[in-house]
């Protein structure tokens, strides 16, 4: 991480050094995204195929609770319902040969998000009403805004093939459902 600009000190955010790293293994042709031992702060983590975010000992991965680090957002389902909401802490999609590895350990910090539990709800209702059974493809349902309310996943694969989930640790819940294989 260290090679694409990133700090485990706790305080660095490291959302584009991370962003930095999967692209550059990806354009090699896929291999491992190493974080070290250190305290790594972060907003949303998107893989690509062929990479392995590999969290070694020692190593802790903590996310923000800031909601404009998880836009713009993306494809995934709230409730069983197709929308674009906040990407997920970790996120890919129509990937193959993707993976989370440990042994080290990933902090969610979601109870910040915990009290848009209500609001959510409320669009959720929205959501069925007025745009599912009235067909709304799910690429007009676009949310991601802290009106809406529809907290993040923690880890969600879509339409994912050969996925690897492996010895990592989740120390501390997220935003919503810690992990979510949908489509895979």
């Amino acid at each position: 991480m260290a090679d694409f600009g990133g700090r485990g000190d706790g305080k660095t955010k490291n959302t584009a050094s991370f962003r930095r790293a999967v692209l550059a293994c990806a354009a090699a042709g896929g291999g491992r995204v190493v974080v070290p031992p250190g305290k790594w702060l972060t907003g949303a983590i998107r893989l690509e195929s062929k990479v392995n975010l590999h969290v070694e000992r020692g190593a802790e991965i903590h996310f923000t609770s800031d909601p404009r680090d998880y836009l713009p957002p993306v494809f995934t389902r709230w409730q069983g319902m197709e929308i674009y909401n906040y990407s997920p802490l970790i996120y890919a999609r129509d990937c193959v040969d993707v993976a989370v590895t440990g042994p080290g350990k990933i902090f969610g910090h979601g109870k910040p998000w915990w009290g848009w539990e209500k609001r959510g709800s409320r669009t959720a209702s929205r959501i069925y009403r007025e745009m599912v059974r009235k067909g709304v493809p799910p690429g007009m349902r676009r949310f991601g805004t802290v009106e809406a309310g529809l907290r993040p996943q923690l880890l969600n694969f879509v339409e994912c093939r050969r996925v690897l989930l492996q010895d990592f640790t989740v120390a501390e819940a997220g935003p919503f459902w810690t992990l979510h294989l949908l489509y895979c």
